[in-house]
């Protein structure tokens, strides 16, 4: 093996082709993970894929509110093949199904995000992969609510100084008239 070999040069690359970028919660996500042939022969002892969910939302630092993003697997990296030996230039198709558990929140733009993600394991050598997001459509609504320890406007915090001019809900100001109190 040469020395550029070991870094992946002349090896090939991956691509995700889903049946379509659409998928409902409790529905199967399937297609096919393409792996090119490079300009020579690899071993190829794993190839998986998985799909993840990346969720944004703000958290409250002592900087001021902060952007967070969570991401976690919601299936797990899956085997795709057995080991195999790659043609030099030849495109190997090897087909995929996941299974989605129901119940996942609807793909947000800036807050729900899901992504296909596969790998291949090839020994002595960088392992290419490839990542291709897709839609959750039909599915809940996404629970967009603060982290703790944040604030929304207008929300007093405990131990925080009123301001001249700020009310809680329910507090009344002198002068003013709860319903069916009477004047005198």
């Amino acid at each position: 093996m040469g020395l550029f070999d070991m870094f992946g040069a002349g090896g090939g690359s991956l691509s995700i082709q889903p049946v379509s970028p659409h998928v409902t919660p409790g529905q199967a996500l399937v297609g096919n993970v393409v792996f090119q042939g490079g300009s020579r022969s690899q071993q190829i002892n794993a190839l998986t894929i998985r799909l993840t969910q990346e969720t944004r939302s703000m958290q409250m630092t002592n900087q001021g509110p902060q952007p967070r993003t969570d991401s976690r697997d919601i299936v797990p990296a899956t085997p795709i093949t057995q080991p195999f030996q790659t043609t030099p230039g030849q495109p190997t198709m090897l087909p995929f199904q996941l299974q989605l558990p129901p119940g996942l929140p609807n793909s947000t733009p800036n807050q729900v995000t899901y992504h296909l993600r596969t790998t291949a394991d090839i020994p002595g050598e960088v392992d290419p992969g490839a990542s291709l997001e897709v839609q959750v459509v039909g599915g809940m609504q996404p629970q967009m609510g603060m982290q703790p320890g944040m604030m929304q406007p207008g929300m007093m915090q405990p131990g925080m100084p009123m301001q001249p001019g700020m009310m809680q809900p329910g507090m009344m100001q002198p002068g003013m008239m709860q319903p069916g109190m009477m004047q005198p």
